[in-house]
């Protein structure tokens, strides 16, 4: 329990160092602030809705399952920008981070 434990310690300091290098790279690609803070906001906002249908989701196929989908999800809205560079795919990374958080 301990080593999962410190591997999710781990995974979220890797996340959040990635978090902030994803921001620095909407600036880069033309976003001014107020866009990546309401960004942001949104993304928080449906991790916040999408919960509760998720821990019921949870219920019925599994916590390990659900928190390996999450991750999975979460990875993708990461690099889904990383790939492409319109508008549509840091939409697709904001609902793919907020489902991923939520699950």
């Amino acid at each position: 329990m301990k080593k999962m434990s410190l591997f999710f310690m781990g995974l979220g300091f890797l996340l959040a160092g990635y978090y902030a290098t994803w921001q620095g790279n909407l600036l880069a690609r033309g976003f001014e602030f107020h866009q990546i803070g309401t960004l942001i906001a949104i993304s928080t906002a449906l991790s916040l809705v999408i919960d509760l249908p998720t821990s019921w989701f949870a219920d019925r196929l599994g916590h390990k399952f659900t928190v390996l989908l999450g991750i999975g999800v979460y990875a993708l809205g990461f690099l889904v920008p990383a790939v492409y560079s319109d508008a549509l795919a840091v939409v697709v990374a904001v609902f793919s981070i907020a489902l991923g958080d939520a699950l």
